[in-house]
């Protein structure tokens, strides 16, 4: 799967239960179908074609007061629309400088938008 995710929700006669659903490529649909059939207590899968659109992603590195982070950029027929710091770079330097993780999440994003400007 691409993607799973699950909520509670009411069901008939206001049953409780859990909604699970997947994102998957067309031809895993099957295979993942019998693994919720088999490691489940659900009677039946619903199956749905969706179209998805995504923004190409590309990684720079950025330059900040507690080294460099990377920061995932998303662009848009080459365009850059946003970039958010890599999150296992930022938790890093939070320890290694005993500073919270916001603060150098922010201080990445700063540099990055500062590099844009350029």
């Amino acid at each position: 799967a691409l993607d799973a995710w699950s909520a509670p929700l009411v069901m008939k006669k206001g049953r409780p239960g859990q909604l699970l659903a997947f994102l998957c490529e067309e031809d895993h649909g099957q295979e993942l179908t019998e693994l919720v059939l088999k490691e489940t207590s659900s009677l039946g899968v619903r199956l749905q074609r969706i179209e998805r659109t995504s923004l190409q992603r590309e990684a720079v590195a950025v330059s900040t007061p507690f080294g460099e982070i990377a920061v995932k950029v998303g662009l848009w027929k080459g365009r850059a629309m946003k970039g958010k710091p890599e999150y296992e770079d930022c938790a890093r330097a939070a320890r290694e400088y005993g500073v919270p993780l916001k603060t150098v999440q922010e201080a990445a994003l700063h540099a990055y938008r500062a590099r844009d400007k350029r």
